[in-house]
């Protein structure tokens, strides 16, 4: 179902139709969305009462992330706490930065290619996550307790080290 809603978008001249009638196949998908695109952040004098209502609200850039994240976590779900977050502030972050992006490009304020940039900006945590040992995921916690307020990115840098290219 994923792969489906991911492809849609890049065939070109793709029909909004095909993408609604893939997402509404799935009814936790269909009431996912509807719950997002009713939320406060996209929330308008009338609500989304149907999957197309919520695809022209959301977008597909985010109907993407959407799609993605689902597909990147397992069925028990991630525990993010090592990164002090917990997986509704995630997946919340991630659609939002998505949706930051589509306005964006809605203004012309940014070119092709950044809703991509949004929708993979974050994916790392869930890779490290999946092959982080537990010894470094409780070091990850360790330095957050020990640093309040610093980024997640400087407690990556300690415990992983940083990367130079």
């Amino acid at each position: 179902m994923t792969s489906q809603i991911i492809a849609i978008p890049g065939v070109p001249l793709f029909n909004v139709q095909d993408l609604i009638k893939v997402i509404t196949l799935d009814p936790t998908l269909t009431a996912n969305l509807l719950q997002v695109a009713n939320s406060a952040s996209y929330s308008t004098s009338r609500p989304a009462a149907s999957v197309g209502n919520s695809v022209v609200r959301l977008g597909t850039g985010t109907i993407m992330a959407y799609a993605l994240s689902v597909s990147a976590w397992t069925r028990e779900g991630v525990d993010l706490s090592s990164f002090g977050l917990t997986t509704k502030e995630y997946w919340r972050h991630w659609v939002g930065t998505v949706a930051a992006a589509e306005e964006l490009k809605l203004r012309g304020l940014a070119r092709s290619g950044f809703s991509a940039a949004a929708l993979l900006h974050d994916i790392g945590k869930l890779i490290l996550i999946r092959h982080m040992t537990a010894q470094r995921l409780e070091q990850m916690t360790a330095f957050r307790t020990t640093y309040p307020g610093h980024r997640t990115i400087a407690a990556e840098n300690k415990i992983l080290g940083s990367i130079t290219l």
